[in-house]
């Protein structure tokens, strides 16, 4: 049986290599990411969940982590039915175990080379075909993928939402039927893959990707009430059907002002903590909120001087963990380590 994923678990830890004039970040394993399922309700095994949620006609198997759709079969119609329901499973394509290793590469002032290398657990039940990134790539990027594997800028409710913008990353399989159709280049169950890479000119900052393993599938073929329709598609979400994974990428425009970037900088911080990968009460972590908030009020990111001791949004504390580090080094490559107050860098970090 397969359990619920409590999301992506995996080490993670940042090395600067000091390279002439060349900046390299490692991110080894993808930061843990949760699936939120509390918006669901849970289906239970002897049946009564449709009475304990009326209204709903969707459920969470928490024994398979699929869908169970169940409705009155008289629903929608003027007759009054017999009393029995309509129920059916909805397979999501969320049964995979992601590792991502990342490595960021500065290879100009405003050109970065993004290489990831992808692993599919041995535990996950579904060979790895798709990994949506919520980004958009301005058109001078590159990107280069393994055999039979394809790269494409989507937008829609391909990427989750009709007005978002996300690349794609999917496995079209071998188009000759000479090929062996379980090709090393497919994420199966216990494979890795590297050259994954992209070459961009938008500075690093932090992704939400998501993971599928083939398409969601209904094990049902007849025709919904709306009522059931529109609840099913509701959630159906990418956060739903997707495997997420925090990744470093390719995000801030190399043009962006220096406001708007710390802005930009302050939602990344408040996605790490709603996800619990970093915490408010840490003191590095509320050093950088001040210090973002700062730059973005004023453009500045140099600490505010209130006296020769005291200066405002200076960062003092250590990070104190691999995903800190890896916040200090994403805000040094945008606003240069030059115009920081740092007590702290992070030039050379041992690996962890």
């Amino acid at each position: 049986m397969r359990p619920v994923r409590p999301g992506v678990i995996a080490s993670l830890f940042a090395v600067i290599l000091p390279f002439s004039t060349t900046a390299v970040a490692q991110q080894n394993g993808s930061p843990p990411a949760s699936i939120e399922w509390s918006d669901i309700p849970i289906w239970s095994v002897d049946g009564t969940a449709p009475a304990k949620y009326p209204g709903n006609f969707v459920f969470l198997d928490p024994t398979s982590g699929d869908l169970v759709v169940s409705y009155a079969s008289s629903l929608g119609l003027e007759a009054p039915g017999s009393g029995s329901r309509n129920t059916f499973r909805v397979v999501l394509p969320c049964h995979v175990r992601p590792k991502i290793d990342a490595r960021v590469t500065r290879l100009a002032p405003t050109r970065y080379e993004y290489h990831y290398t992808l692993s599919n657990g041995p535990s996950a039940h579904a060979a790895i075909t798709r990994w949506i990134w919520k980004v958009s790539l301005p058109q001078s990027a590159e990107t280069k993928v393994p055999a039979y594997w394809r790269a494409s800028g989507q937008t829609g409710a391909a990427c989750g939402d009709p007005a978002d913008a996300c690349v794609s990353f999917e496995w079209t399989g071998p188009q000759d039927l000479l090929d062996d159709v379980e090709h090393v280049t497919s994420l199966l169950p216990g494979r890795t893959i590297p050259e994954f890479r992209v070459l961009s000119s938008s500075r690093p900052g932090f992704l939400r990707t998501y993971f599928q393993g083939g398409a969601v599938t209904r094990q049902y073929g007849g025709t919904l009430p709306a009522a059931v329709e529109e609840q099913l598609q509701e959630t159906l979400s990418l956060e739903h059907t997707g495997w997420p994974a925090v990744i470093l990428g390719p995000k801030y425009a190399a043009e962006i002002p220096n406001t708007e970037l710390a802005r930009d900088l302050l939602v990344d911080v408040n996605m790490l903590e709603a996800q619990d990968l970093i915490s408010s009460s840490d003191a590095f972590v509320r050093e950088v909120t001040k210090l973002l908030e700062h730059a973005a009020a004023t453009g500045d990111a140099r600490a505010a001087s209130t006296g020769p001791t005291k200066p405002v949004g200076a960062i003092r504390s250590s990070p104190a963990t691999a995903l800190e580090k890896q916040l200090l080094w994403v805000i040094q490559v945008n606003f240069g380590k030059a115009s920081l107050p740092l007590a702290h860098n992070v030039d050379s970090l041992p690996a962890q």
